[in-house]
């Protein structure tokens, strides 16, 4: 069955705006809903993968464990949470030197100090800074080592 056009005259009308403001928040609110089970999701899976690579750090699996922060950090960034996100370089840089990568133990810890500077996270910057220089320290950088170790 077809249903007949609404004549010029009818009571036929559009949905009011009224209406319409009220599907529109009705379809927002579901939309941050079903976002906000995503980020949690994410949030949750991320923390997962993090204990898994404490748990490789701790059982003496270094390279393992190496490679495992070095996938988390950029779902850490993402985050909102910007202590653990600091935790979380400042970890990745501490495994980074424990396996010679010094680069990556430079960059970690760079930017985690930066975060604890932020906040005025003294003490964990000092220990971020101190990363920086033993990672220095180690590639026979020794002018900026002690820079280093000297602004820490």
């Amino acid at each position: 069955m077809r249903r007949k056009k609404a004549s010029p005259g009818s009571n036929c009308r559009p949905a009011s705006l009224p209406h319409r403001a009220a599907i529109a928040t009705t379809v927002l609110v579901l939309l941050t809903s079903v976002f906000s089970s995503v980020a949690q999701a994410q949030d949750s899976q991320a923390l997962l993968r993090l204990e898994t690579a404490r748990q490789l750090r701790n059982g003496g699996s270094a390279l393992r464990a190496s490679k495992e922060y070095e996938a988390i950090v950029p779902l850490f960034r993402a985050g909102s949470d910007l202590v653990l996100y600091g935790r979380v370089l400042l970890e990745a840089s501490q495994i980074a030197l424990s396996v010679g990568d010094y680069l990556h133990a430079i960059e970690r810890a760079t930017e985690a100090a930066g975060i604890y500077a932020g906040q005025g996270d003294r003490r964990n910057e000092a220990m971020a800074i101190n990363f920086v220089g033993l990672a220095k320290l180690y590639r026979g950088e020794y002018a900026a080592a002690l820079l280093s170790f000297q602004r820490a």
